[in-house]
């Protein structure tokens, strides 16, 4: 499995399948410990996702707040 925010994996995927899994971070730039967050609020997701067989590729989508 493979989390990124690069879509030249999700063109791979696309074309040659999968596995690898790959997790899709839409998230923009954000530090280590809020993707981490990110992670930990999707689990439940990223769980079911890693457990059906017929998914290749998730999407987490999060937007920063403006302060």
């Amino acid at each position: 499995m493979i989390a990124t925010h690069d879509e030249d994996f999700l063109n791979l995927l696309l074309s040659k399948g999968f596995p690898p899994k790959l997790i899709l971070l839409r998230t923009g730039n954000l530090s280590s410990l809020a993707i981490a967050q990110i992670f930990q609020e999707n689990w439940g997701e990223i769980q079911g996702f890693m457990d059906d067989d017929s998914l290749g590729v998730i999407e987490i989508f999060k937007t920063q707040r403006k302060k």
